[in-house]
């Protein structure tokens, strides 16, 4: 499989209105010259205007676990599927969810066909969702996040232990890393760690130019 760059809108500004439609279609312009794949974690509100617009995959930022019925105000995973999306991003840092939800949670995705890309911040954490059976699992360091200092450099040994503990476990479930990835150099790294591919946002979202910074993430030499 080609490795995965994952880029997440989060609620950045310079996602917003025509913006978020924008940047989804240089990412699937640049997606079909890259050797990697590149995947887009969207508003739940942006989903059916940008997989009607790119060929590329378009995921959830966050679903609940909630049943079809009397519950206003939750995101439904029928819903963000028959809207265009691929999958769902899950438990990130600035989303967590307690143990007994995301197991709910990855189970109702699981049920209408959504991939599940879930996060976790620390090793522990990884060894008990791979035991979920997500599509992938993204290792975060909270500490790093938008902190331009990336986990693939600042903590290799972590992200290799990391690797080494879940593919003992399952050798199926897609590994990511994020935190701080900023550039090629970051992106190659991870790989070369043994990750399938990386996790990231502010050094898109807030890059002045976006063609260049997606273009250079996902042109690495000897890829």
């Amino acid at each position: 499989m080609k490795p995965l760059l994952i880029i997440n809108y989060k609620t950045y500004k310079e996602g917003l209105g025509e913006n978020d439609i924008g940047i989804s279609k240089l990412c699937d312009e640049i997606a079909r010259k890259s050797k990697f794949e590149i995947i887009i974690a969207v508003q739940v509100s942006d989903i059916y205007k940008i997989s009607r617009e790119v060929s590329i995959k378009v995921i959830a930022q966050h679903i609940d676990s909630v049943e079809p019925g009397a519950n206003t105000g939750y995101i439904l995973a029928e819903d963000v599927k028959e809207n265009g999306a691929y999958g769902t991003l899950l438990n990130h840092s600035e989303r967590r969810l307690d143990f007994e939800v995301l197991k709910k949670t990855l189970e109702r995705a699981k049920k209408v066909g959504l991939r599940t890309f879930v996060c976790v911040k620390n090793i522990k954490e990884a060894i008990k969702v791979a035991r979920l059976k997500p599509y992938a699992i993204a290792y975060e360091d909270p500490k790093l996040i938008s902190s331009g200092i990336p986990i693939s450099r600042a903590k290799p040994r972590s992200v290799k232990s990391f690797v080494d503990a879940i593919r003992k476990r399952d050798k199926n479930i897609i590994l990511l890393c994020g935190a701080g990835i900023s550039n090629s150099l970051d992106v190659a790294s991870a790989l070369g760690l043994g990750t399938n591919g990386v996790l990231l946002s502010s050094a898109v979202m807030k890059a002045k130019d976006k063609r260049k910074t997606i273009y250079d993430l996902s042109h690495l030499n000897g890829i």
